[in-house]
């Protein structure tokens, strides 16, 4: 009987609305702050572009079978009893927050650069009134 409120729980959860934050970064009022501010928006773009360089190579079998990490996912004879195809022990290729902590940084460095940063959570499905 727990077991069912539990899955029932969960089954309203995921049924609720899924929210996304937007936010606007507005720039520095000074030269040197807005220097500083652009320079912030190249940190955060190499840093997302080398988290998807990772997740590639996590996810490229021959890069971490050679390795032997235990890290990305199985192929056909690099790990005993592994199931083709299943991530290795638990982990995420997934670049999706090392991106998140990559924006989370240039935004707090936007902050320090004297710039002022605005957001905007909108509803992006299961919206009430939809």
């Amino acid at each position: 009987m727990k077991n069912l409120w539990l899955l029932l729980t969960l089954l309203l959860a995921a049924c609720g609305p899924q929210l996304r934050t937007n936010y606007n970064l507005l720039p520095p009022k000074t030269a040197s702050g807005q220097l500083c501010a652009n320079n912030c928006a190249f940190m955060a773009n190499t840093c997302v572009t080398n988290c998807r360089a990772m997740s590639n190579q996590c996810t490229d079998v021959d890069y971490n079978s050679s390795f032997g990490y235990g890290t990305g996912w199985a192929r056909r004879g690099s790990f005993v009893g592994a199931t083709i195809g299943a991530p290795l022990s638990g982990t995420d290729c997934s670049s999706r927050t090392c991106e998140e902590n990559c924006l989370a940084a240039a935004r707090q460095c936007h902050l320090n650069c004297g710039g002022t940063i605005t957001q905007q959570t909108v509803c992006v499905a299961n919206c009430p009134g939809q």
